[in-house]
């Protein structure tokens, strides 16, 4: 993923990217690279960009590798309510919920190993 993102802010963006982390395997790891990576330039605060769902143990994973993580939420679409189905149990929803438990199981997975 840090390859194709870095090759569109080059190609598409002209954005010169100085650093790329590309060997991590889960949030902690990225984190704990990434600091590595800064370690000797005197950059202590990096802007995080992810879904605000994902935010809170992101951010508990880089302050605990030393860095300030500056969050910043992708956008999200809210949706309407303006139908009777929308109030209905959905397969969406069950998404939703599957995400929230992945994310609260995974925050306290963080808190305890990392």
């Amino acid at each position: 993923m840090a390859e194709l993102m870095k090759a569109t802010l080059e190609q598409y963006f002209a954005v010169p990217v100085t650093w790329s982390e590309e060997h991590s395997q889960n949030t902690y790891e990225n984190a704990a690279y990434t600091a590595n990576l800064l370690r000797d330039t005197n950059i202590w605060t990096v802007v995080v960009i992810a879904q605000a769902r994902d935010l809170p143990r992101i951010i508990l994973s880089f302050e605990r590798v030393g860095l300030r993580a500056l969050p910043w939420p992708a956008p999200r679409t809210i949706p309407k309510l303006d139908r009777i189905e929308d109030f209905l149990p959905n397969t969406g929803a069950l998404n939703d919920s599957f995400y929230a438990l992945h994310e609260l199981i995974g925050r306290l997975y963080y808190q305890i190993w990392y």
